[in-house]
């Protein structure tokens, strides 16, 4: 029945269409991937910028996880969504979390006792110029593990002057503490100055290397490397019609998709914000 409902519901491929400095078609497929490609390996990878590397310290974690996270984490994942490269929708994931939950969390745990060769994995599919990044839902499982360890920890650490991606605030908030500027501009013939940035492509531009400096102020070393494990040896693959393109390494942002990311790039605008503030 899923299976049904999931064919009936599909929609169809988006055509891009792309065009060479003639202003002529470019009709063939294999040549409008490679431009893509092209396009998204300059946006997401930048040589000039260091590359998170894997973690090589091959220690157990002090606080292992634990099958009742990666349960807990697992149903928090939202149904009706695209799936990743390996093709499992999470609600066949989270009809079998708790039978899952023990080995799962045995592989992570084993994962950062033990040095192994790195897997070649590709966390994301890019479909559109501004791309929707499909993660696989384990994937998307173990951000949520991570940012319930942390989330409190960077709540503490965070200016209470941000609002975004932030639980207990919202636009609304914003919103309202504007107009109550301007209420009291009126009122008081005071003056306020307003500065608006418009961060585009904003989880594009954070640097990893930078974002971890940043973490281990904050957090403890078991949290440091499995937010490092996430970060770490990153593809992406574009994908055009039912075809795809030869992956490439990423080592710029973090990977759309998840809830981990959000969360993140205030910790890293943040930490921009205050290196600004004692200039």
């Amino acid at each position: 029945m899923f299976t049904a409902v999931k064919a009936m519901s599909r929609r169809s491929t988006l055509q891009i269409r792309l065009h060479d400095d003639d202003g002529r078609q470019i009709l063939d497929m294999d040549e409008t991937r490679r431009l893509v490609a092209k396009h998204f390996k300059s946006q997401f990878f930048d040589a000039s910028r260091p590359t998170v590397l894997p973690d090589f310290e091959a220690k157990p974690l002090s606080e292992p996880i634990t099958a009742y996270e990666v349960a807990s984490a697992i149903k928090k994942l939202r149904n009706r969504r695209a799936v990743g490269p390996d093709g499992l929708p999470a609600e066949v994931l989270k009809s079998v979390a708790d039978l899952y939950a023990t080995p799962l969390a045995h592989l992570l745990n084993q994962s950062h006792a033990h040095l192994h060769p790195q897997a070649k994995q590709a966390p994301g599919i890019v479909l559109q110029p501004r791309p929707i990044v499909l993660l696989n839902c384990i994937r998307k499982a173990v951000s949520i593990l991570v940012l319930n360890r942390i989330q409190a920890k960077l709540d503490n650490a965070i200016g209470q002057y941000q609002s975004g991606f932030r639980r207990g605030r919202s636009t609304a908030d914003a919103v309202w503490t504007h107009k109550w500027l301007v209420a009291r501009v009126r009122k008081y013939e005071d003056a306020f100055s307003i500065l608006g940035i418009d961060l585009s492509r904003a989880f594009d531009t954070i640097d990893r290397s930078k974002l971890l400096l940043v973490l281990e102020d904050i957090l403890t070393n078991d949290e440091v490397r499995l937010v490092r494990t996430l970060l770490a040896s990153t593809t992406l693959k574009i994908r055009l019609g039912h075809k795809t393109h030869q992956a490439f390494t990423t080592n710029i942002g973090t990977p759309h998709g998840n809830a981990l990311s959000p969360v993140l790039f205030v910790v890293h605008l943040d930490a921009a914000l205050r290196d600004v503030a004692l200039a």
